[in-house]
């Protein structure tokens, strides 16, 4: 039921659904016609994991010279920051010479600014993404003329991957400037080295140390030989034995300084060695680092240069595209739409169907009249839908009078509304045709002093009226006056007859309007009374009050419901008998 009270509000107030909708989407049409066309140029780049040149070359190390990351997702802001460097962009603005519209250059910030906003505005810019699910980032150029595009996306991807071979460069300049102060340090080591070897070797007799050891040596096992001998032949204290004996400690004590003189000397040759092993090493990673600064080594390489080609610029259109606009328009113009009409409603407050008429004044619905369009409502006419909606009313009051035990209908019938144009009129005389085609003679009064519809519509001067008959009644001379026109068999309409002469607070406050009453209270069977609205005068209340019911006429959608509930609360102070209500000019 929710749903369906939604869609009654959307159909009700679809005029200004359709107002801002339709406004959106043809505003958005003639700004996608007429708004300049920005297009986007754009160059495809490979961040590769391993570069030919590395593959090939056992010098290259593995990473050297390649832009690196932790997770794919971080290239596009890598290489955003790479060539977001101020000093490059300027060197592009500069070579391209990039103006906004006022003249000025654009700053580094504004033009890596790919916001739509500003690229509509400044109909110049660049951006940076990633292809997802692969190691393709593209490098996108902005401008209304297409060819500009094409330079400004070359241009920055040129520039950025010539900062990168200049930063490769760079570091390794400094790597051959280290290699070289050390190589320098090493090689003034290792002479050092050869130096105090050299030294060594004079001074601790040290040149041939390794002749005299096997020379000491082979004496050693000599003497010892002699010795065995000589023991087998002579006594211990034999002068011979004893000279072996001496000659024995005297090797030993030989051979233990050389031993030394051996190890010092072997551990001074082998710092020579490392020291001179390390100066190697160097001298082969400095001919290394030259070779590489030589190399130009990058892991970014260019698979697709921008190019938007004359005969098909209408696929490189970046703004406006007229079919995303028109849909997202329609999406947007129905939201806003929606909540146009939905805050509309809010403040509306009021009466626009029965059932709101009904809970919020509390009074019955007689009927409903739908409103008509391109319908002739006057005359009144058994063949109009407004007929059959006057026989539902008139039923409902029937229904009513049974149910409160009244045997007899009301035979006075004031018709009133809370302002002007509400319908009471159309009421009025709608329901006196349907009472005289039902066999009651039946007179309508137009007791609308303020603004006498009906006697327009009816009557023409020098007809008489109610003033005059109020009057002659004051003069006496109301003797066979003529008041009551027959507009048919069984109708009858009593005009206002006002003219100029007539005081009009004089005729709203005469005592003879009681007599009036009564005298067509004894000529006809019904009258119905059209009255002035409630809040133009108090001649409403004085004629309801003379009436047995009265009907109040609601226009749909018109007035705001504390002015109907004013009307109403009005009438029952005044002890009126409202009968019911009639909501007239339902939309539906």
């Amino acid at each position: 039921m929710e749903l369906r009270r939604y869609l009654e509000v959307l159909w009700r107030r679809k005029r200004l659904f359709l107002l801002i909708a339709g406004g959106i989407v043809i505003l958005t049409l003639l700004w996608a016609l007429y708004a300049t066309r920005v297009y986007k140029a754009t160059t495809k780049v490979l961040i590769k994991i391993q570069d030919t040149t590395s593959s090939v070359s056992s010098l290259v190390p593995s990473a050297l010279g390649k832009l690196e990351y932790t997770v794919s997702g971080n290239v596009a802001g890598t290489v955003k920051e790479m060539i977001g460097n101020k000093d490059s962009l300027n060197r592009v603005i500069d070579e391209l010479k990039l103006l906004k519209k006022n003249g000025k250059p654009f700053s580094s910030i504004e033009l890596l600014d790919s916001s739509l906003l500003n690229i509509f505005i400044h109909k110049t810019g660049i951006k940076i993404a990633q292809i997802s699910d692969s190691d393709i980032i593209e490098i996108m150029g902005y401008s209304e003329d297409p060819a500009l595009a094409v330079k400004i996306s070359n241009a920055f991807t040129s520039h950025s991957l010539e900062m990168l071979e200049k930063l490769n460069r760079e570091a390794i300049g400094k790597t051959i400037d280290i290699l070289t102060k050390e190589a320098s340090r090493l090689k003034y080591l290792v002479a050092d080295s050869e130096e105090t070897i050299k030294k060594y070797k004079i001074r601790n007799e040290a040149i041939n140390i390794d002749e005299k050891a096997s020379t000491y040596t082979g004496q050693l096992l000599n003497t010892e030989l002699s010795i065995a001998k000589l023991s087998t032949e002579k006594k211990e204290d034999h002068p011979d034995l004893v000279a072996a004996l001496a000659q024995i400690a005297h090797i030993k004590n030989e051979l233990k300084d050389i031993t030394a003189k051996q190890f010092e000397l072997a551990k001074l040759q082998r710092i020579n060695i490392s020291m001179g092993t390390v100066y190697t090493a160097l001298l082969n990673d400095l001919e290394k680092a030259k070779i590489l600064k030589a190399m130009s080594i990058t892991n970014m390489q260019v698979v697709e240069m921008a190019q938007i080609p004359d005969a098909s610029k209408k696929y490189y259109i970046y703004f406006p595209k007229r079919k995303i606009m028109l849909f997202l328009a329609m999406i947007i113009g129905g939201f806003l739409g929606v909540i146009a009409v939905f805050f509309a409603e809010y403040i509306d407050d009021t009466i626009k169907s029965p059932k709101e008429l009904k809970a919020w004044t509390g009074q019955k619905v007689l009927t409903v009249i739908k409103l008509l369009k391109d319908t002739e409502i006057f005359p009144p006419k058994e063949s109009s839908p407004i007929f059959n909606s006057i026989s539902d009313l008139w039923l409902s009051i029937k229904i009513d009078a049974k149910n409160l035990g009244n045997k007899k209908c009301p035979r006075i019938l004031t018709v009133t509304s809370y302002g002007e144009k509400e319908g009471k009129s159309l009421v009025a005389v709608n329901l006196a045709l349907l009472l005289s085609k039902n066999r009651h003679k039946t007179l309508i009064i137009d007791f609308n002093l303020t603004d006498s519809f009906l006697s327009k519509l009816y009557s023409q001067p020098p007809e008489k009226g109610l003033a005059d008959f109020v009057v002659a009644e004051r003069e006496k001379k109301t003797d066979n006056f003529p008041i009551f026109k027959k507009l048919d068999d069984n109708l009858y309409f009593l005009p206002t007859g006002l003219t100029g002469e007539h005081n009009i607070a004089l005729i709203k406050n005469s005592l003879y309007l009681s007599d009036l009453i009564e005298i067509a209270k004894n000529e006809f069977d019904m009258i119905v009374v059209d009255s002035s609205p409630l809040n133009k005068s108090r001649e409403p209340f004085f004629i309801a009050k003379e009436s047995d019911a009265t009907i109040l006429v609601v226009e749909a959608g018109r007035y705001r419901l504390e002015n109907i509930i004013w009307a109403i609360d009005e009438l029952k102070e005044a002890g009126i008998f409202i009968a019911g209500s009639v909501l007239n000019k339902l939309d539906s």
